[in-house]
């Protein structure tokens, strides 16, 4: 079975979807798509760290610092001291956090509601239990328990292996 066309159909989905969401997102002023999931996760998870949030995206922890500086200089987060750690900071959304994230989502959902226009409850259905099949075909035992960020930072340490090896050979 030949799976090239299939895969480059979901890359192209992949790529399409980020394409549409820049778009869509340079409608909200002053939003920046690296900016959604940092907020997000800061508003699900008060009083997080800047280390949880470079942990969970594997993110580097400069950008993430950077990031924050630029939410906290907008008044989208605000940084406390920790009460039981005073050398560590705590990460709060703000109110006007809360409208940007609110106006960002509006922005991805465009982007969702075309992907599956038309499509049925029932194909939806059976949409995502293919999804299912193809995650349970590909998670192994090993990976099943690993963070985006771990398996990134193991992604990266294989690339860099066989760097290593072409370069010895």
């Amino acid at each position: 079975m030949n799976y090239k066309k299939t895969i480059y159909k979901f890359l192209r989905v992949h790529q399409l979807k980020r394409w549409h969401n820049a778009v869509n997102i340079k409608k909200v002023e002053g939003a920046h798509l690296s900016q959604y999931p940092i907020l997000d996760y800061i508003k699900e998870y008060p009083g997080c760290m800047q280390k949880d949030i470079s942990d969970r995206f594997a993110f580097s922890k400069a950008a993430v610092s950077k990031t924050i500086k630029k939410l906290i200089d907008c008044d989208l987060v605000k940084r406390e001291r920790n009460h039981r750690d005073c050398r560590q900071f705590d990460l709060f959304i703000t109110e006007k956090g809360r409208l940007h994230i609110e106006q960002m989502k509006q922005a991805f959902n465009c982007c969702n509601v075309m992907m599956f226009k038309d499509f049925s409850k029932e194909e939806m259905e059976v949409f995502n239990s293919f999804l299912d099949r193809i995650l349970e075909n590909l998670e192994t035992d090993y990976s099943r328990d690993k963070t985006t960020c771990l398996l990134n930072d193991e992604i990266k340490k294989l690339e860099s292996e066989e760097e290593t090896d072409e370069k010895d050979s």
